[in-house]
């Protein structure tokens, strides 16, 4: 393991780098709003890109105060956050960003959850770990988060009539497209909480 000292530091600077990026652009997501605190602020913790800031807060947090910890859970949020975030910086440059349009203080909330945050993650998972929380076991554990994101998504879309992200639109799109794309995105996930596990299991052999 690296440095204890500089592993809490990278670890905290990292979820509070994804608090931060949550908590200042949620107020704006309210101003843009029009129907109400309540809803704005259900759809707001709904998006992927929030949820995927919060769970890389949760697990970099924990470990930030005990690198050490080892439980099941605990590797699983932090392998997940990983996955999440990788997921939310390709998505949003890849699918998203041309459509999008922020001004002011927006234009850094937006940089900060889909671009500063993911990088952040990445390189700090890589430099510090902590190595040996990636298993088998913890990449499927993991891989259980996004996928109970991803059936809210779709439970609130069909209820609500509004799909959480553009290419969620079952109405548009059709069950065909959306699910092709779905799927795409999953087996991604997978993929890449194999590349992780190959990598962790790399960087403890060097390290």
């Amino acid at each position: 393991m690296a440095d204890l000292r500089m592993t809490r530091a990278v670890l905290a600077g990292t979820a509070g780098l994804a608090l931060l990026s949550v908590g200042a652009q949620y107020p704006l997501s309210l101003q843009g709003g029009e129907r109400g605190f309540a809803f704005e602020t259900v759809e707001y913790f709904g998006y992927f890109t929030i949820v995927s800031n919060l769970v890389v807060a949760l697990g970099a947090g924990l470990l930030a105060v005990d690198p050490s910890r080892r439980e099941p859970w605990v590797a699983a949020v932090r392998l997940a956050g990983v996955i999440m975030i990788v997921i939310t910086g390709l998505g949003y440059h890849l699918l998203l960003a041309a459509d999008n349009e922020t001004t002011g203080l927006g234009v850094w909330t937006d940089i900060g959850l889909h671009t500063v945050v993911p990088i952040v993650t990445v390189v700090g998972w890589l430099a510090v770990g902590p190595r040996g929380l990636v298993t088998w076991e913890e990449v499927h554990r993991s891989l259980r988060i996004p996928a109970v994101w991803l059936v809210y998504a779709l439970v609130r879309g069909q209820v609500t009539g509004e799909p959480v992200y553009p290419f969620m639109d079952v109405q548009t799109l059709g069950v065909g497209s959306v699910a092709v794309t779905l799927l795409v995105i999953s087996a991604f996930a997978l993929v890449l909480g194999l590349l992780l596990l190959g990598t962790d299991r790399a960087l403890a052999r060097w390290g």
